[in-house]
């Protein structure tokens, strides 16, 4: 019986609570960039907690990297050959400092640490449709 009272449990949390896998068709993104050489994009997986990390990835050709992974990405832009992403004071995720590559796929990573914020702002996302 209390074999079959947590597999009930398991198929109720199942249903109830959202997948972390990192699949592309569970991304919420806030932005993508597109230019002849790049995209990028800029995305993250639940709404469920606002600590949740934001990713920004670049694709040139059918080369796929991570940039960053962070709780403080407040913008991101690209101009020039160059991709600047803002944050909200020093990039961190979980309230841990993180180190950012200043060059990636030879495009130069400038970061933007000017940004604040004086209240929550509510984000904007979307969901791409298959």
């Amino acid at each position: 019986m209390r074999e079959v009272k947590m597999l009930l449990l398991a198929m109720i949390l199942y249903g109830c609570v959202p997948s972390f896998k990192s699949e592309e068709k569970d991304r919420l993104y806030l932005k993508e960039i597109s230019s002849n050489s790049i995209k990028l994009k800029w995305f993250f997986y639940s709404t469920v907690s606002s600590e949740t990390p934001d990713y920004i990835t670049i694709q040139k050709g059918s080369q796929i990297d991570t940039i960053c992974i962070a709780n403080n990405v407040a913008d991101l832009k690209f101009q020039n050959d160059i991709i600047t992403i803002g944050f909200y004071g020093n990039p961190q995720k979980y309230t841990v400092p993180i180190e950012i590559s200043q060059q990636v796929m030879s495009y130069e990573v400038i970061i933007d640490t000017t940004f604040t914020i004086k209240s929550p702002i509510p984000r904007k996302f979307y969901k791409k449709i298959e």
